[in-house]
């Protein structure tokens, strides 16, 4: 379990003492300003292995922006100075460098750091030259699996085999003073270099020290005939934890560095590293507002990814947003959890920025920032109302939830607390570290009391049963949940020491705009009526083709600006086979009413699932579906009635006519021709019957007397040599029917 770590104001007598101390303090020192840290300001720099002059120069830019943050944000009369640990096994890898040159400088800059208090953080093993920057540092913490020194001499390194020699070599030295400036033993120390020493303990005013055998002790140090030696001559030095604390080279024991940070009283975000990590911000601003869909995810992301392009490396998202799908909060928080820069090596700097209109699912994608800040009015949770409307996202805010607190290193009971209205959370601290404080639920507490030997003490409840945790920007910021609160958006750019003329705007292009925009409800309808009117009349108005065009654009235009959601090509396909179904029943087997009405229920669905970002799971999640599946249904039947209307009177409406082309008859009446020889019966041929010349599949050719006539046939099949009449002519095109 992720701790929250606060100062402790215990229910016992000494605490009640420092907590009236605490109590008095605080009418002596003017309040700090609501964008202040708290005490116990730090952070974790990982220092890559090998140590090389970049990653040198690295280490140092990351601990001076840290230096430069810290001066920015105003903070209490003595609050304890920054503290920083430095991990020297990322990925819990060896740490092993063999380039004397980039640790010394390394360590020369930590021991000339007098403002900041340097920690060492060892879990697996360390040894050649990157022992010096760990020594260098003020304090030691490793872990069970940790180890610092050399078990074999380098192969690369040569050390005089001459006491004397030994002792005036520039490398030699410089470890001595090492050693020296951060109160260790020289002799313990230089034993990893030096396998012909031979280390004993001496006495200096009973205080046990260690010294080299093959040197005079120093003044004031007595060494007993017949000591032991406690490291013996012909191996190196490899400190075990257990070695390091009996030598005093370790100061404490950490598995993690949630314990490291309990310890040092460092707040949770300290766990999450500095993504710039001694960069040069280059900053960009992004708007995230409405409710968070599929469309929102991608207009974001593409937002995103145009801005990395451009080099951005500090995304400030400023969040009025809420509602929407848990699923898609998830994804974003995970994109911007994940965000690299155009190389994909180097992480990008992202700050979300919670405004007073922020609610429910933003506080799943601030989480995946790199830190919270939060508008003094604003809330972190407030996911009432949602579970309230989707009793159905409750598994899956939980996951995500929990998900994001392994990763980012969150007290997963605080997100919790926020989605299940059934647990009762306390704060509690530690009955052996008043430092160290927790929230667990009541169902810990009454496991803790019930042990032999209770661990938490001043227990006090956070959150009652049934209540869904909501937390003020103080109470977040107090948890460790959000690094600052702030009055507005200026006064982050204060805190992060950013100029606001530098800072750029990451809006939408016109592109993802005009799909916005054909996603509204009004034009998604109108895209929809506009198109099955314009497919109808291109079926009625012989010869026209505006209408087909338009039709083609209309539902190209439809499905672009709905294409990301997660049923675009199911809804394609069904809307295509709906229109080869309808085209069928027209043209091929005409009078078969099954195939219309599939294709018109396919189309109509399709166009319904494009719109759908998810699948109906709820009540209210049917109802928006029907009610969607009506509006296309109903428009569909107005298509319809607009299209007969049209295909009726649009011949007959000047310059509207010109958009179709007129019968051969009436072109060759208008241009004083004669009409073509193949025409000029055909209305006398209504009732005629005639002999199929050809199969009728449903087009082919009737022979009337010496004449051979192109028809089409009523049914879906004539074969050849059947009798057949003529019911209908329209222009030039004859429809017959088989008769016996």
């Amino acid at each position: 379990m992720v701790a929250t770590w606060h100062k402790y104001s215990g229910t016992d007598p000494a605490g009640r003492i420092a907590g009236l101390l605490l109590a008095a303090m605080m009418f002596c020192v003017p309040a700090a300003r609501a964008e202040g840290p708290v005490a116990g300001e730090g952070l974790f720099i990982t220092v890559r292995n090998p140590i090389t002059s970049d990653e040198m120069s690295r280490v140092k830019e990351a601990t001076e922006e840290a230096r430069r943050r810290l001066a920015r944000v105003p903070r209490h009369q003595g609050d304890a100075r920054l503290k920083i640990v430095y991990d020297f096994n990322p990925d819990n890898r060896p740490g092993d460098t063999s380039l004397y040159g980039p640790c010394r400088d390394l360590a020369k800059y930590l021991l000339d750091l007098h403002d900041v208090t340097t920690i060492a953080y060892v879990h697996a093993r360390v040894s050649r030259h990157t022992i010096l920057p760990v020594l260098a540092c003020h304090e030691l913490v490793m872990s069970p699996g940790g180890a610092m020194g050399n078990d074999k001499p380098d192969p690369a390194e040569r050390y005089p085999e001459d006491v004397t020699q030994f002792y005036k070599d520039d490398r030699v030295q410089f470890y001595d003073h090492v050693a020296r400036q951060r109160g260790r033993s020289p002799a313990i120390v230089l034993k990893m270099l030096d396998p012909n020493m031979e280390v004993v303990e001496g006495l200096r005013n009973a205080a046990v020290v260690y010294v080299d055998r093959r040197l005079p002790p120093p003044d004031g140090v007595v060494v007993p005939l017949g000591r032991r030696a406690v490291e013996e001559k012909g191996g190196l030095a490899l400190l075990t934890p257990a070695k390091a604390q009996t030598y005093g080279m370790c100061q404490r024991l950490a598995e993690t560095r949630q314990e490291v940070a309990a310890i040092y009283d460092l707040p949770l975000s300290s766990l999450r590293e500095d993504p710039l990590q001694g960069r040069t911000p280059i900053p960009w601003r992004l708007e995230v507002r409405g409710v968070l869909s599929r469309t929102l995810q991608e207009s974001v992301e593409w937002r995103v990814n145009q801005v990395i392009g451009q080099r951005a490396n500090f995304i400030i998202l400023d969040l009025e947003c809420g509602g929407g799908d848990p699923e898609v909060a998830g994804n974003l928080a995970d994109f911007f959890r994940t965000l690299k820069d155009t190389t994909g090596q180097q992480p990008v700097k992202t700050i979300a920025y919670l405004g007073k209109e922020a609610r429910d699912n933003a506080a799943i994608l601030a989480l995946g920032c790199s830190q919270i800040v939060m508008h003094e009015k604003a809330n972190l949770g407030d996911f009432e109302d949602l579970l309230g409307k989707h009793p159905n996202y409750q598994n899956a805010l939980s996951g995500v939830l929990k998900g994001l607190a392994e990763k980012q290193f969150y007290d997963p009971v605080l997100l919790q607390a926020m989605v299940n209205p059934q647990l009762s959370v306390y704060q509690v601290a530690s009955k052996t570290d008043p430092r160290e404080r927790r929230c667990i639920t009541e169902e810990d507490l009454r496991a803790d009391r019930e042990g032999k030997e209770p661990k938490w003490v001043g227990e006090q409840q956070i959150k009652p049963r049934g209540d869904h945790l909501k937390l003020r920007a103080e109470k977040a910021k107090e948890y460790g949940l959000a690094q600052h609160v702030v009055k507005d958006l200026a006064k982050v750019y204060e805190v992060y020491g950013i100029d606001s003329a530098s800072v750029q705007q990451a809006t939408p292009g016109w592109l993802e705009k005009f799909a916005r925009f054909l996603r509204t409800q009004a034009m998604t309808i109108l895209l929809v009526v506009l198109g099955i009117t314009s497919m109808i009349l291109e079926l009625k108005l012989t010869g026209a083709m505006l209408p087909g065009i338009l039709s083609l654009t209309c539902f190209i235009l439809f499905f672009w600006a709905h294409w990301e959601l997660p049923f675009s090509w199911l809804a394609v396909l069904l809307f295509l086979f709906g229109l080869v179904l309808v085209g069928v029943e027209i043209f091929v087997v005409p009078g078969v009413a099954v195939l219309g009405v599939s294709g018109i229920v396919l189309i109509v669905g399709g166009l319904t699932l494009a719109t759908l970002e998810r699948w109906p799971q709820t009540e209210s999640a049917w109802l928006d579906a029907l009610t969607s599946l009506g509006r296309f249904g109903f428009g569909l039947i107005g298509a319809f009635a607009v299209a007969m209307v049209a295909a009726h009177y649009l011949p007959n409406i000047p310059y509207a006519n010109r958009l179709m082309l007129a019968p051969p008859s009436e072109r060759a009446e208008a241009e004083g021709e004669e009409e073509r020889p193949e025409f000029a019966g055909a209305a006398a041929l209504l009732g005629a019957i005639g002999v199929a010349a050809t199969p009728l599949r449903p087009a082919g050719m009737v022979r009337f007397g010496d004449d051979y006539v192109d028809v089409v046939a009523e049914g879906s099949y004539v074969p050849e040599g059947a009798r057949v009449q003529v019911i209908e002519v329209e222009g030039n095109r004859i429809v017959v029917k088989e008769v016996v």
